[in-house]
């Protein structure tokens, strides 16, 4: 969820694909929330045995947040190499480094 949250950081950077951005960080966000949730309610079925018993919900449920997770994963990582083609004037600027170091 951290992982989701640092990529929630770049939410309001201008760029081409924001809205695809926006939902890839969400899902990283959610997911891992979702199927710790769904392990705390199976812990919560073991130990009180009058919850009712919704385990192919809950599998089905993990499964489909670890899909969503493995394509925001994916899908966040095309868009950063996406991004690469579009850099501003900036990033080809040389950097005299020399300038950065004490020298005599």
């Amino acid at each position: 969820m951290v992982f989701g949250g640092i990529h929630c950081l770049g939410w309001n950077v201008l760029f081409e694909e924001q809205v695809m951005w926006r939902i890839g960080s969400l899902a990283i966000l959610c997911a891992p929330l979702s199927i710790s949730l769904s392990y705390g309610y199976v812990a919560l079925q073991k130990r009180w045995k009058r919850l009712p018993d919704i385990s192919n919900f809950l599998i089905i449920a993990m499964i489909v947040s670890s899909v969503v997770y493995i394509v925001a994963r994916i899908g966040l990582m095309v868009l950063m190499i996406l991004s690469l083609r579009s850099l501003p004037p900036g990033a080809f600027a040389t950097v005299s480094w020399t300038e950065f170091f004490p020298h005599y």
